[in-house]
């Protein structure tokens, strides 16, 4: 949502994003919708793109390590569940993902063939990944050492780099101010990395909990795969997904030592430092698109699976593994994908108290919950409580007061108080983690 108000009001001093703004992102937004008119065609326009961009410079990595036929990896990049979905949402992540493997190709090329061109464009690239995706950076830290063994070349793409980021940054400076951006980034970095983030400082999951959820968001969120309470036709999908990565893993660990040594030792620790800063810092927890930098990689090792079967198995099976394969994956994307369409639990609970809200309502739950209600048309003017701010309630909800609540609330709370309803709201927690199974408490005086 915040991103969908950027492209009307762009304001990092009020969270239209929140820091670090995504500065190239939204204004990309801004000039695409200023075309269109629509925020969902805009969203989806340079998602479209971005899922393009993906495609193109997989086959390009794939042509590195196989001449052979891209078909089987564009169709399974196409349909992958979490990059088709966060293709349609208002959020950069796919963008920053296309620019992070279209800057890999060219660190893979400048690694390999040491030429100045490959080197410099990698360097605009990261610098405009800064700007649309900032987290996805830390995945090429090991280019650092790519780029300090080459001493004479190292001013030049340092200078392109800097060139890349003055491009937006010199702008958003200007529009934002530096007292502001200053400020916005010391807030939003003290509270992502200490208070909100979903990091270790501010997650209270044990690190074993931590690497469940983020093996559950690469399986399941990511690929599809079979989790806890989900359809059967899932458990097909990550067998077909274990079979083919672990004839991927073969052909890889054949070559390991070959010809494509340095390649593969470059993704490795790119993978392994993206791995490291996501388990440490970000909220793997209820957000699996942190995990999105991982994915192009699954996908690569699985097709390349597929190329390894034909040695083994007579062309009927190879022909019917695929089929099974590449159905499931239809369909399990197909399915996520309608229920994308439908409306949240939050945005359920919004038409809720359209329904039954009186003039006078007050609205009882977390910061970020009354936040996200109050930017909906028509609950504007309810009063918004947090759960930390109780004792608030008893001056605001007065004699035909209308209270909903997250939590329930004692009776003691607040005299003459009278339970009315208690209602759920649900939604697929593999289209949208974020608050999938609510319930609203409605009360009245």
């Amino acid at each position: 949502m915040r991103f969908g108000l950027s492209a009307y009001d762009y304001d990092l001093a009020a969270f239209r994003p929140h820091f670090p703004g995504y500065p190239l992102y939204c204004f990309l937004l801004k000039v695409i919708h200023t075309f269109t008119g629509s925020l969902g065609i805009s969203f989806s326009l340079l998602g479209g793109v971005s899922i393009f961009i993906i495609i193109v410079f997989l086959e390009k990595i794939w042509w590195f390590f196989s001449r052979r036929n891209t078909s089987s990896l564009i169709f399974v990049c196409f349909f992958c569940p979490l990059l088709w979905l966060m293709s349609n949402r208002y959020m950069p992540d796919i963008m920053g993902l296309a620019l992070l493997i279209s800057a890999l190709y060219y660190l893979m090329i400048f690694t390999r063939e040491h030429e100045d061109a490959s080197g410099i464009i990698f360097c605009i690239l990261l610098g405009a990944l800064v700007g649309v995706r900032l987290s996805f950076a830390p995945f090429f830290l090991p280019a650092i050492y790519i780029l300090l063994k080459h001493p004479s070349k190292l001013p030049k793409m340092f200078l392109f780099f800097v060139l890349s980021v003055a491009f937006w940054f010199v702008p958003w400076l200007i529009d934002t101010g530096w007292e502001p951006l200053i400020h916005a980034a010391k807030l939003n970095t003290d509270g992502h990395f200490n208070k909100w983030g979903g990091g270790v400082m501010s997650d209270t999951s044990s690190y074993a909990a931590r690497l469940y959820k983020m093996i559950e968001s690469v399986w399941a969120d990511g690929l599809g795969g079979w989790w806890k309470h989900r359809h059967w036709s899932t458990a097909i999908l990550g067998v077909s997904w274990l079979f083919f990565l672990a004839f991927g893993c073969r052909i890889f660990l054949r070559n390991f030592r070959g010809a494509y040594f340095n390649t593969l030792i470059l993704i490795s620790c790119c993978l392994l430092s993206y791995s490291i800063w996501a388990y440490f810092f970000q909220n793997i927890a209820s957000k699996p698109r942190h995990i999105m930098p991982v994915l192009p990689f699954l996908i690569l090792l699985a097709s390349f699976g597929m190329i390894e079967i034909e040695k083994i198995l007579g062309q009927q099976i190879r022909a019917a593994l695929r089929v099974v394969f590449f159905s499931f994956l239809v369909f399990v994307c197909v399915v996520l994908v309608r229920q994308h369409q439908k409306p949240s639990a939050i945005s359920q609970i919004s038409t809720h108290i359209m329904a039954k809200k009186e003039p006078s309502a007050v609205f009882y739950s977390k910061s970020l919950i009354n936040y996200y209600l109050s930017r909906h048309i028509g609950l504007e003017d309810m009063v918004y409580i947090s759960l930390e701010d109780k004792h608030l309630l008893n001056s605001n909800v007065t004699s035909g007061t209308k209270l909903f609540s997250t939590v329930a609330i004692d009776s003691s709370m607040i005299s003459g108080l009278k339970e009315l309803s208690k209602d759920d709201f649900y939604h697929n927690p593999y289209v949208n983690r974020l608050w999938y199974n609510m319930r609203i408490y409605t009360y009245i005086k």
